[in-house]
């Protein structure tokens, strides 16, 4: 929250004061609440963990500095990012495939999220902060722009990666047992809803009381983002970029 909230705030303060004329602000399409349909910037706000309610709750407090056209403050929320520069979104995914600890597909087997690849996402809020929009000011969904190409099948998504990465890892421990049993990624093995926001709340009360222990900050090895890209779709629609000449995908179709 200092970062997502206070920081992004002052940041945005100190823009202002410095004559800056525009301000992207980075959010997250994960405020969202769930939805099987592509929702629009206007859509209800359901965030499902700390990061998702931090970004949402920095949205409206850079949004408070809004003054066009003397400051104009836009945000950009991405999708689940995907790519070979990605340490997030599908980089949770395929951490957890690599390292022995989701080895199976979600419990949905239809279910899609929303997703844009990493060379794309710095490039939208380049063409955001370029472009002469004229926006109603009203609220934080007034200047915001989602960032996704198509949704794409998770378990498809899934079953692409696993085939591609070795197994080497036993539950975040390498063994040489991984490969001889062929321990990981599983297509017929299906993980329900349930079992996986277990095994999240299970990480991440291991990791907070290790870190009663520890100077340094250990971070959960089943990060709660991570979880909720495997049980909650995100779908988000990208027809307002679109309508006003920001095109925030090329590697997939817009």
């Amino acid at each position: 929250r200092e970062i997502n909230v206070a920081g992004a705030e002052r940041v945005a303060e100190a823009a202002s004061d410095c004559g800056a004329r525009r301000m992207v602000h980075w959010s997250t399409g994960s405020i969202y609440a769930p939805s099987a349909e592509p929702l629009p910037e206007t859509a209800p706000k359901a965030p499902g963990d700390a990061y998702a309610r931090s970004k949402l709750e920095g949205e409206r407090a850079v949004f408070a500095l809004n003054d066009p056209p003397r400051f104009s403050v836009f945000s950009v929320r991405p999708a689940m990012v995907a790519g070979v520069l990605s340490r997030y979104g599908s980089g949770l995914v395929m951490n957890l495939m690599h390292e022995g600890y989701l080895v199976g597909p979600p419990q949905k087997r239809a279910m899609t999220t929303a997703i844009v690849n990493a060379r794309d996402v710095a490039s939208c809020a380049y063409l955001v902060a370029r472009a002469n929009l004229d926006l109603p000011g009203g609220s934080p969904d007034d200047v915001a722009f989602n960032a996704s190409a198509d949704p794409v099948n998770v378990e498809e998504m899934m079953r692409r990666i696993g085939f591609l990465l070795p197994r080497r890892h036993i539950l975040g421990v390498r063994s040489k047992l991984a490969e001889v049993i062929s321990f990981g990624y599983q297509d017929r093995m299906r993980l329900p809803d349930k079992f996986v926001n277990l095994v999240g709340l299970a990480s991440r009360a291991v990791t907070n009381a290790l870190n009663h222990c520890r100077f340094d900050r250990l971070q959960p090895k089943v990060p709660p983002e991570a979880v909720n890209y495997l049980t909650r779709p995100y779908n988000m629609s990208n027809a307002k970029a679109r309508e006003h000449g920001v095109r925030c995908c090329t590697v997939h179709k817009c």
